[in-house]
């Protein structure tokens, strides 16, 4: 397993307010089986769920699932987030 810190908010905000201090951010790592690993790098060079499946020999649905647990694990809500998380975190593609 691959283990990557992320930062996190420990107070989230939605606006700017100067009269509090500035949040503190924390950083935790986040762990990725090699599968989860993969599915990564297939979203990042712009895969579909059937893509993804069809290249690893899985059900589309057991794609879905892992992607699932990735975006919990990040707390993203979709794959654009995933993406930009993954490439921002030197997770580059893989050739399709």
């Amino acid at each position: 397993m691959t283990t990557t810190a992320i930062a996190t908010d420990t107070a989230p905000t939605d606006r700017l307010d100067t009269s509090r201090p500035l949040q503190r951010v924390t950083t935790r790592p986040v762990r990725f089986s090699p599968r989860e690993r993969q599915i990564v790098k297939f979203i990042t060079a712009g895969c579909s769920n059937q893509e993804i499946a069809d290249c690893l020999g899985l059900r589309i649905q057991t794609v879905k699932n892992h992607l699932s647990r990735i975006y919990r694990k990040l707390g993203v809500s979709n794959r654009v987030h995933l993406a930009v998380f993954a490439v921002g975190h030197g997770m580059g593609p893989v050739s399709p």
